[in-house]
């Protein structure tokens, strides 16, 4: 039997492959938190504009 072409066979995944590292950003245990000062926690920022051509999402009673 000869070894498949690897281009043209999708990889199968492996079980015994380690995951992927992951990494989770956090305030340091000192750091000022806007909750305990009175301040909203959330900034608004801009994403970019939104596109007109593109339809709106359907109302939840419309699913």
């Amino acid at each position: 039997m000869t070894n498949p072409d690897p281009l043209s066979t999708p990889a199968q995944p492996t079980f015994d492959a380690p995951a992927p590292q992951v990494t989770i950003r956090h305030p340091a245990p000192d750091a000022h938190l806007p909750i305990q000062s009175g301040e909203h926690p959330y900034r608004e920022i801009s994403i970019g504009r939104a596109d007109p051509t593109e339809a709106p999402l359907p109302a939840d009673d419309e699913v």
